[in-house]
C-alpha cells in the first residue's frame, strides 16, 4: 500500500499541498485531503490553481478521500512525497 500525503508533501512537478486538516495528523503534519490546494510549481495554467485528486475513497477524513502516493493532482502531476510508516490503500 502507498504512503499517505501530508501538508508540505510535493508531488512530482514540486507542487507542495497545502493542507487545513488538522484534526487528523500523520508524522506531525495534516494530513492531505482531494480537494487539498497544490501551491503554484511550473508557470501557467493548470499548475497555479491545481487541487488534489484521486484519493482512497475508501480512507476518508472530513468526508473527503485521503490521498496517497501516486495519486494524480487535477495538473497532472502524480503525488510523490509521502509518510514512509503511515500508508492507506
Amino acid at each position: 500500500m502507498p504512503g499517505v500525503v501530508r501538508d508540505g508533501d510535493k508531488n512530482n512537478g514540486q507542487g507542495a499541498a497545502k493542507s487545513s486538516i488538522s484534526d487528523v495528523i500523520v508524522n506531525g503534519k495534516n494530513i492531505v485531503v482531494d480537494t487539498t490546494t497544490v501551491l503554484p510549481h511550473p508557470k501557467g495554467a493548470p499548475h497555479v490553481t491545481a487541487k488534489t485528486s484521486g484519493g482512497v475513497s475508501t480512507v476518508v477524513a472530513q468526508g473527503k478521500p485521503v490521498n496517497v502516493k501516486g495519486n494524480t493532482d487535477t495538473c497532472g502531476h502524480a503525488r510523490q512525497d509521502c509518510s514512509d510508516d503511515v500508508v492507506a490503500g
